[in-house]
């Protein structure tokens, strides 16, 4: 091939046409650019008001250490209680059912919460996991399995 004939692209010659074909097509570019223009604005508004305002981080994070440390003040409560194995049983069904919830609240929006935020959040809730479970051994230790002796029937 010659270096000088080959050709890569051809440019279109957009100068043909009356100067009233040229003003019309300006016209209905501008007219297109202002109808997407509105319509990215009018989308745009619209995510702002379909967003759910619980997705808002520090109001999650707020609510996360809010119900963390509500739920460790109550933990040791069950001290005030005396003997009264059937309630202090359902002090701690009512800790872990708020603890539930609160672990079921951070997975539902754990789509819209930091990665570092939602491992930190984690670990806080299995830490307190564990200190209502020791609480709870404590306050309500198992009792010990023993082998009993049978009595042989007496000859």
């Amino acid at each position: 091939m010659e270096a000088g004939k080959s050709v890569i692209f051809e440019v279109a010659d957009l100068s043909e046409g009356t100067p009233q074909d040229n003003e019309k097509r300006r016209q209905d570019m501008e007219a297109r650019m202002q109808q997407r223009s509105q319509a990215l604005k009018d989308k745009g508004e619209d995510q702002v008001d379909d967003k759910d305002p619980e997705e808002d981080l520090k109001l999650i994070g707020t609510r996360v250490a809010s119900g963390l440390e509500s739920i460790r003040a109550r933990v040791p409560r069950w001290k005030a209680l005396g003997d009264d194995r059937a309630l202090i049983e359902r002090h701690f069904e009512e800790l872990f059912a708020e603890y539930k919830a609160l672990r079921e609240y951070v997975a539902n929006y754990s789509y819209s919460i930091v990665a570092h935020n939602l491992q930190t959040y984690q670990a806080n809730l299995d830490n307190l996991n564990e200190q209502i479970n020791k609480e709870k051994e404590t306050a309500l230790p198992k009792k010990k399995f023993a082998f009993a002796r049978k009595q042989a029937p007496a000859k």
